[in-house]
């Protein structure tokens, strides 16, 4: 009967966000491949809405991508609405825009009107986690009010971003 119940469950909604080009089509693409033997290909950016759809430890999750173009950007809080989790991706290789990107965030956790949610961030395209401690802090200064990860990831060691998903599933309620 339990399992029952937890099928009949609705799915549990996940925001993929961040500046254009941080990953977030490869991490989506990387995360369906290992829970739902799906075909890796070629990726381009995401123009608007993509929606995608994975099962783990029995429940259902649909993740929604959003493009990170500027123009898409002062709506993110409205694709947040009834959202469970929110994985924010950023580029690790592209120190330019690392202002931006934190900038982007805080706007994001200050307009979303959803109370209870996770926050998984990712760096994303890193091989060497030293030099990224003073954004940490200031993650982590902006994130503290959230249960919240933030967790260096790397498309060559795809365990960082499975471990990095499975976190945030687990606090998932």
């Amino acid at each position: 009967m339990g399992n029952l119940v937890s099928k009949l469950r609705k799915p549990r909604k996940i925001v993929v966000l961040g500046l254009q080009n941080s990953g977030k089509s490869t991490i989506i693409q990387l995360l369906k491949h290992k829970y739902m033997s799906a075909k890796k290909f070629p990726l381009s950016p995401t123009k608007g809405l993509l929606v995608s759809a994975i099962n783990i430890q029995n429940k259902a999750y649909v993740l929604w991508e959003v493009g990170g173009y500027r123009e898409i950007q002062p709506f993110y809080h409205c694709y947040c609405i009834g959202m469970s989790g929110l994985i924010y991706v950023m580029d690790g290789k592209d120190k330019l825009v690392y202002e931006e990107s934190i900038s982007l965030l805080k706007d994001i956790i200050s307009n979303t009107k959803s109370e209870n949610f996770v926050v998984l961030v990712l760096i994303h395209k890193i091989s060497q986690e030293k030099e990224y401690e003073n954004i940490k802090l200031e993650l982590t200064e902006i994130l503290k009010n959230k249960v919240h990860n933030i967790f260096y990831t790397n498309v060559e060691l795809e365990d960082s971003v499975v471990n990095a998903f499975e976190w945030m599933v687990d606090k998932i309620k």
